[in-house]
C-alpha cells in the first residue's frame, strides 16, 4: 500500500481578502494500493476575481510533486 497525501493551496492576489475566503478539500488525505486511483475534492469561495488552486501529490518519505494549477484571472478559469 502507498500513503498519499494531497494538498490544495489557495493563493490569492488581495490578502485583505483572506477572512471571506474559505477552502475545504476532503477526504484530506487517503491511503489506496499502487496502480489504482484516488479522487479528492476541493470546495472553495473567493469574493475576488483572480486566484489560482496549486495541487500536489505526496506519497510516504519523499517530496510533494505538482499535479495541477488551476489560475484565475478576473474568473477567467485557465488549467495548467
Amino acid at each position: 500500500m502507498v500513503l498519499l497525501f494531497l494538498a490544495a493551496l489557495l493563493a490569492l492576489s488581495d490578502f485583505g481578502h483572506a477572512q471571506k475566503d474559505t477552502m475545504l478539500q476532503f477526504p484530506e488525505e487517503t491511503t489506496i494500493q499502487v496502480g489504482h486511483n484516488a479522487t479528492l475534492h476541493c470546495n472553495f469561495s473567493t469574493s475576488i476575481s483572480t486566484f489560482s488552486i496549486i495541487w500536489y501529490q505526496q506519497h510516504l518519505n519523499q517530496s510533494p510533486q505538482f499535479l495541477l494549477l488551476l489560475a484565475a484571472l478576473y474568473r477567467k478559469v485557465q488549467v495548467l
